[in-house]
């Protein structure tokens, strides 16, 4: 898998990525995406502990949760910028949250939805070397140093 590496984050170039909520997304053939957080947000939440979505067939407007996440330092929602159908879910995370930091761009995926308005949807979403300059830009601003990478981690 290709990737650009920025202080020993990873960000795959075939996805696409919403950095305000560090979010990656993997567009499938039956126009729906599947939603995972970024080598960036595993390292700033730390260890994550348990994982709650919304049901399935659930509309969620724009920018509302569409799961939660407790982790070692961080207890928070995941929200994409554009309103969702949620389809389906990671069903493993139940049993094994932590895959999200071992795995964060395949087995550790959060969510899967079908945007309201794809249009919308696909203009909201930066590619991977936009996402790449934009955290070039958000690390300066934080002042974080690189990405930290937990024993099993894969790309």
């Amino acid at each position: 898998m290709e990737h650009f590496t920025l202080h020993n984050c990873i960000l795959p170039r075939e996805l696409l990525y919403e950095t305000k909520n560090h979010l990656w997304l993997r567009e499938e053939d039956n126009k729906t995406y599947t939603v995972g957080i970024t080598d960036m947000a595993q390292t700033m939440a730390g260890k994550v502990l348990h994982f709650r979505p919304w049901k399935p067939g659930s509309l969620r407007p724009a920018n509302k949760p569409l799961a939660m996440l407790e982790a070692a330092k961080w207890l928070g929602v995941i929200r994409l910028p554009f309103a969702v159908e949620i389809v389906d879910y990671n069903i493993e995370l139940e049993k094994e949250a932590f895959l999200i930091n071992q795995f964060p761009y395949h087995h550790g995926w959060i969510i899967r939805v079908r945007p309201q308005d794809e249009v919308e949807a696909r203009n909201l979403l930066l590619n991977a070397e936009q996402a790449y300059l934009a955290y070039r830009q958000h690390f300066k601003d934080w002042n974080l140093t690189e990405c930290v990478h937990c024993v099993g981690f894969e790309v």
